[in-house]
């Protein structure tokens, strides 16, 4: 929801879409994208700056460290990335980034995915407003992608497993991944890569029940710290009566 702490959206939810942003030249598009099948897209504004604006302020009062993240891809090594916060209801704006990326001498993201991010420590209040601007190149098939933005304290150093972020692994975290896939809550972006303990790319109640072994010392490692990935456990097969 608008002004909802931790954030985060991968652009795969067109409703949503529209409910939390303020989208300008931005638009959901099919594509390549880094999760998923749908990225925000800019396409070709001759240079112009245009901005994809969050709808609703947030509260960042509580977070311990929050952070913008995001992953940029351009069609060529020619454009600009921005971001800027403004805590005054959108009166003025601060540029927290405005960086350029090119082929000479510059960080690039031309041809591939590549993880921006942004601290927003200096905004530990309520009513921030953020905005992500860009521009591209003056061809006709340039284009700017964005996929994956969350708003997010960091990942705690217990990382995998860790879902409430409480530098602990216990049967809190195996609750907040049911109540997510009951969708009484949306797990944010560092709370669903915490969840994923069993490393397949997905939240499921195995993740839940993996959480329960470690907790219960039935097992010492999480598949996906371990680099071996894992699907649900398999169904119990019942054969006939005899």
């Amino acid at each position: 929801a608008p002004g909802s702490f931790p954030f985060a959206d991968d652009g795969e939810d067109l409703a949503r879409a529209d409910e939390e942003w303020i989208p300008g030249m931005w638009e959901v598009t099919s594509a390549s994208a880094h999760s998923g099948n749908q990225v925000w897209s800019l396409p070709n504004t001759n240079t112009n700056l245009h901005y994809l604006t969050l709808r609703g302020p947030l509260d960042l009062s509580s977070a311990e460290n929050p952070m913008l993240s995001y992953w940029a891809f351009a069609s060529r090594s020619d454009y600009w990335n921005y971001v800027e916060v403004s805590t005054d209801g959108g009166t003025s704006w601060e540029a927290l980034l405005q960086n350029r990326y090119d082929s000479n001498g510059y960080a690039t993201v031309q041809d591939e995915w590549t993880e921006i991010q942004v601290s927003l420590a200096e905004y530990r209040q309520p009513g921030v407003l953020i905005r992500i601007g860009g521009w591209v190149g003056t061809n006709a098939t340039d284009f700017h992608w964005i996929d994956d933005i969350t708003i997010d304290n960091p990942p705690s150093e217990i990382g995998t497993g860790d879902v409430d972020a409480d530098n602990a692994i216990g049967l809190n975290d195996a609750i907040l991944i049911l109540r997510h896939l009951a969708g009484f809550i949306t797990l944010g972006g560092n709370g669903a890569l915490a969840a994923d303990v069993s490393g397949n790319g997905t939240i499921s109640p195995w993740d839940a029940v993996l959480i329960l072994q470690f907790v219960n010392d039935i097992i010492t490692e999480f598949p996906a710290a371990a680099g071996k990935p894992t699907g649900p456990a398999p169904a119990l097969a019942w054969g006939a009566p005899s």
